[in-house]
């Protein structure tokens, strides 16, 4: 969980220790000036084991939050903000390296399962797209959307897209247990009144 802590303090040399039941602890050394101002950024490690399912673990969700941990605590996901882009930035916090990860719009919520990663992109109220993508390596990113139509049968697919026609389509995934991807999807009428629901359980190309 992200959070923010000011302290101030007078100057001198300070030993910094964070706890937390689960993780590692974290310290380090710290020289206070006066006049100065230090950012101090803390990520605990998961603790040697411990286990989180990836089934269990909470979603990350931007704007809300700033940053947000994979299960595993080897990935973290921060937002940056510049004017007119959502910026979302994968960090490996093994490997000290970090690249650009997507641009979300109104909001997005990330759902992990390995160094896999389910994005929720909401363009606009009850309008969302769903993409999986690969924390560890720059590779484009999975459409559910595209998933979904290839898993249907013709007929099937050509009757939900007749349906969807001049709709707001909003998708919402989440992993299941094996290497699959459940999805919901949504249709809503001009009003903005729910018409349509389907559920569907997806296969997922390996990562």
């Amino acid at each position: 969980q992200a959070g923010n802590l000011f302290l101030t303090l007078a100057p001198g040399h300070y030993s910094l220790t964070v706890e937390q039941q689960g993780f590692k602890t974290y310290k380090q050394e710290l020289e206070a000036k006066a006049g100065s101002r230090q950012m101090i950024s803390i990520i605990l490690e998961i603790g040697t084991g411990l286990r989180i399912s990836m089934f269990d673990a909470l979603p990350i969700m931007f704007p809300d939050q700033t940053m947000g941990l994979s299960p595993d605590g080897r990935y973290a996901l921060r937002r940056e903000e510049k004017p007119g882009h959502h910026i979302v930035k994968v960090e490996d916090l093994h490997r000290k390296t970090w690249r650009i990860l997507m641009q979300y719009h109104q909001r997005v919520i990330f759902r992990w399962s390995g160094s896999q990663i389910l994005a929720t992109d909401y363009l606009e109220n009850h309008f969302s797209r769903c993409f999986i993508y690969s924390a560890d390596k720059k590779t484009r990113p999975i459409s559910v959307w595209d998933l979904l139509k290839g898993q249907l049968e013709e007929d099937e697919k050509h009757g939900l897209e007749d349906v969807l026609r001049n709709k707001q389509v909003e998708l919402d995934g989440h992993w299941e247990q094996g290497s699959g991807v459940g999805v919901r999807v949504d249709a809503y009428g001009a009003n903005g009144i729910l018409e349509f629901r389907w559920s569907y359980d997806l296969k997922v190309p390996p990562a």
